[in-house]
């Protein structure tokens, strides 16, 4: 009993509990504090790549499909620097890297496949393409007459045979040697007198033949730069069957088979012309 002072009321206990404390997140440092230990460390990609990973073996209807594909896939070389090699170890790599991007992804990314491609599909892979670039021989021969002049003009004197001879003599050798890629004309002396170079409307309308009439334009790329640098390797190959055209013209007996001509020597060889 309190003597002195008010009288005290008995505490009233709160029926709710206590919360515990919310925690806080901690910034990860951006760098890893000095001593940390090797197990803090994050693996590394190298370590992941390591583990050993199942082969799917292809069913034989997926080899003739990824074969198919290919055939198709492999024409984007026409637009790239790998159309000018020649090695033969370096050809078949290039075969077979594109039969091996043609295979349906439809397992799963970065998923690992036996070894299946044979002989057989590199050569059937290699004439698809050779097929698709016999199309710019074909496009020369057709209009190579016509688009470089190699008539005489009415009223010559001179032979069919050693006017055809000079003009293709004076615009395949002299000068520059690339003097058919250019827009030029012949002075009074006979001599050849460049307006534009790289701009022959031949050689351009060959290019534009090829690849948007012959539905080739997705292997261009997609932003700007990548467009004008594989148009660049169009127009040198479209360059290159002009030559051969010409080529073949300048000969007293016209010799060709159905690719390459029988006396284009001089040109540039594209690894499936080996």
């Amino acid at each position: 009993m309190h003597t002195m002072g008010p009288a005290t009321l008995p505490k009233k206990r709160d029926s709710r509990r206590p919360m515990p404390p919310t925690t806080r997140m901690a910034p990860y440092p951006a760098t890893r504090p000095h001593g940390a230990s090797v197990s803090e460390q994050p693996i590394s990609e190298s370590s992941t790549s390591s583990t050993s990973q199942p082969l799917i073996k292809l069913s034989k209807d997926v080899i003739e499909q990824t074969v198919k594909a290919a055939m198709k896939l492999v024409t984007r070389e026409l637009f790239s620097e790998n159309a000018m090699t020649i090695g033969k170890a370096s050809k078949k790599a290039i075969l077979t890297q594109v039969i091996r991007d043609a295979v349906p992804r439809c397992v799963g990314p970065n998923v690992m496949f036996e070894d299946f491609i044979l002989n057989k599909h590199c050569t059937q892979v290699a004439n698809a393409l050779s097929v698709t670039r016999g199309k710019f021989v074909e496009f020369a021969r057709d209009g190579i007459f016509n688009a470089y002049r190699l008539f005489p003009p009415l009223h010559s004197t001179t032979p069919p045979i050693v006017y055809r001879k000079r003009v293709i003599n004076k615009i395949t050798v002299d000068v520059d040697g690339l003097v058919f890629m250019h827009i030029y004309t012949f002075n009074q002396d006979g001599e050849v007198v460049i307006k534009a170079k790289f701009q022959h409307p031949f050689i351009m309308s060959n290019v534009i033949r090829f690849i948007w009439y012959g539905m080739c334009s997705e292997f261009l790329g997609k932003t700007e730069e990548e467009k004008l640098k594989n148009l660049k390797f169009i127009w040198a190959l479209a360059g290159a069957a002009t030559f051969c055209s010409l080529e073949e013209q300048a000969a007293d007996t016209v010799n060709v088979d159905r690719f390459g001509g029988g006396h284009a020597t001089r040109s540039f060889s594209p690894f499936w012309m080996q």
